[in-house]
This record gives structure tokens, C-alpha cells and sequence, in this order.
């Protein structure tokens, strides 16, 4: 894998790369997750959860038109075997989706900022009627999103290496905090996140196939090593992450590619 360092994140969502490549001097330790389980979506995947029974939410996203058409989102529920119980379509999402997360009664889906009558935002969906609920104006950058049911806040992960928290009823800034990061010490690293039961946080690079551990009070705990992207790591985002919390373990996804992930009986 040949991470790049990202120079600048423009406004648009993009990411322009420095000339300078990254090119360690080692191949690293192995990889110190394991994959339990795997699978794969039907279409690239733009935002995954649990579904708190040991099932899925996912995300599927598909260009109607133009720049300016609506895309197609599909909200797929698969049961804890694995089989499709029901579907959602979302037809008047004009931005990419990136990340979604389930409160037990609507997903939300973190919608980019793409044009100009539309801003960047979050956006509930009923699982029942498949109306919308609640929408909230979000900043820039937020790249995942997760529920924290015990503070019933939304959690924002945003590739300034920051997390928000928005009051899920209201949608007023609860908190947030800048991260120093650690991924290979750049900044402008962190992409997915995931939120475990008992409050530690899971968080992706966008460049570097390490899965950062942060407790509670978003201290770091741990890097793990991960190999879920099998050396062909995404920079544009499309990396997901949610908690399992019937088998207590990371669910990744990485384009269309779902996996399970344990630490290894020798990890530290």
C-alpha cells in the first residue's frame, strides 16, 4: 500500500495530493484484526450500522443523471443471517451520502455538501414510512456518523481529525473535540468511526491500514493493524465503520466489501 499525505481538503469534498509519496521502509507488523466474517453489498456501499439485533443497515448510492440530477439512495435491512427483510429508497438526495447510523426507529444519513442550493447536512429517515423526520445543517468535512444512545447525541467524524456532537432531538452542538492524531502523525487522517456500548471509539484513516481504539473521554487506547481494504485503501472516503454489539466487534465496509472484525488472540 502506498498511503498519500493530504495537502489541502477543498471545500467541495475533494482531496488534492502532494507530489511527495510515502513509501515505508518495511512492510509493518501483520495485521493484528481478524476478519470473523465477511460479505458482500450489492452496489458500493456509502454508509453502514447495526441494526441492534445483530443485523444491518446499509447504504447504496446510484447516479440518476447529471451533475445537478437527483441520485437514487437505497437503505437495505439484512436480518442477523444475513438475509434482505426490507428496503428504502431515497430518491431526492442531490449530494453523495457519506456514512449513515440507526437510533432504533430512523437511519441518518450524513449528506454532502455537492451543490449549491444545498448545503451539507444529516438527515433522519423513518424506517416504518420512509419519510424523512429531521434534517440538520452540518459544517464541511463530517465523513461518518454514529448514535450514541446512552447521551442521545449524533456523533460527527469529520477529516479535520475532529468530532462533533449534536443533540439528537434538537440538533444543537452538544460538544466537540479536535483529536490529535495519530495516524503516522499527519494531520487531515481520520475518516469512519464507530461507537462501542460501552462508550470507546473506533476510528479509520482515510490513507493508513490502521484502526485507531480512543476510550470514553477520546484518549487514545491503542493502533491496531487492519487489513480490510487488502492493501487498495480508499481516499475518497468510502470507508465505513459501525459496532456490532451482539458479537462485539467492528463492522468495516470498504467499497462494496463487508467485514467483521476481532483482535487476534496475541494482539496487544
Amino acid at each position: 500500500m502506498k498511503p498519500w499525505v493530504c495537502a489541502l481538503v477543498l471545500a467541495s469534498g475533494c482531496v488534492e495530493p502532494v507530489t511527495e509519496e510515502f513509501v515505508p521502509d518495511d512492510p509493518g507488523p501483520p495485521p493484528q484484526l481478524m476478519r470473523t466474517r465477511t460479505m458482500a453489498g450489492e452496489l458500493p456501499v456509502v454508509g453502514i450500522d447495526s441494526d441492534r439485533a445483530g443485523g444491518l443497515w446499509i447504504a447504496y448510492e446510484k447516479q440518476t443523471g447529471d451533475y445537478y440530477a437527483t441520485d437514487k439512495v437505497r437503505l437495505a435491512h439484512l436480518d442477523a443471517r444475513g438475509v434482505k427483510t426490507g428496503e428504502i429508497d431515497v430518491t431526492d438526495t442531490h449530494a453523495p451520502v457519506l456514512g449513515i447510523a440507526f437510533d432504533g426507529q430512523a437511519v441518518w444519513l450524513n449528506v454532502t455538501n455537492a451543490t449549491r442550493s444545498s448545503g451539507a447536512h444529516v438527515r433522519a429517515i423513518d424506517v416504518t414510512s420512509g419519510h424523512e423526520t429531521a434534517r440538520y445543517a452540518v459544517e464541511d468535512g463530517i465523513s461518518d456518523l454514529e448514535v450514541d444512545d446512552a447521551r442521545h447525541e449524533l456523533v460527527l467524524s469529520s477529516v479535520y481529525d475532529r468530532v462533533i456532537a449534536l443533540e439528537l432531538a434538537t440538533g444543537a452542538e452538544v460538544w466537540r473535540d479536535q483529536l490529535r492524531s495519530t495516524f503516522a502523525g499527519y494531520q487531515g487522517q481520520q475518516s469512519a468511526m464507530a461507537l462501542t456500548d460501552t462508550g470507546q471509539m473506533w476510528l479509520a484513516s482515510r490513507f493508513w491500514a490502521v484502526l485507531e481504539l480512543r476510550d470514553a473521554t477520546r484518549a487514545p487506547v491503542a493502533t491496531y493493524t487492519e487489513d480490510i481494504t487488502d492493501d487498495h485503501h480508499t481516499t475518497d472516503y468510502r470507508l465505513f465503520l459501525a459496532w456490532d454489539r451482539t458479537q462485539q466487534q467492528v463492522i468495516a465496509s470498504a467499497e462494496n466489501q463487508i467485514s467483521w472484525l476481532a483482535l487476534r488472540g496475541d494482539a496487544p
